[in-house]
């Protein structure tokens, strides 16, 4: 499964993308409580809302959901601080210019074809 990811909050100096899988899964698991269906075993099935918001609970499972996560493009990232404050000016302004954000694209393996029943 591929994710785009673009980043919209620029507060971290940092590396600003996810690598971890646990932010992946919670993207699935958020798709299918979003999702509606009739799917059997969707995930919000699988994991209910109190798992989901523990986060020492998603630390220890996430890997029975995805396997693995790896970059495999990515634009803008790390930000220079000319970029940076540019960033900031149009946020400033009320502008969002996706060319200019820190993006991301990554393919995440799940472990199993139940994480990937999101939706209807």
């Amino acid at each position: 499964m591929r994710f785009r990811v673009f980043v919209v909050y620029y507060d971290d100096p940092g590396d600003l993308l996810p690598d971890d899988p646990s932010f992946f899964f919670r993207v699935l698991w958020d798709g299918a409580y979003g999702g509606g269906g009739d799917h059997e075993a969707k995930l919000t099935d699988l994991v209910s809302m109190d798992e989901f918001l523990e986060e020492e609970w998603v630390g220890r499972h996430t890997r029975r959901f995805v396997e693995r996560v790896e970059r495999v493009a990515g634009r803008n990232n790390p930000l220079s601080a000319e970029h940076r404050a540019l960033l900031q000016t149009l946020a400033d302004a009320g502008v969002a210019d996706v060319g200019l954000s820190v993006m991301t694209v990554g393919d995440t393996r799940t472990s199993s074809s139940r994480a990937t029943t999101t939706c209807g």
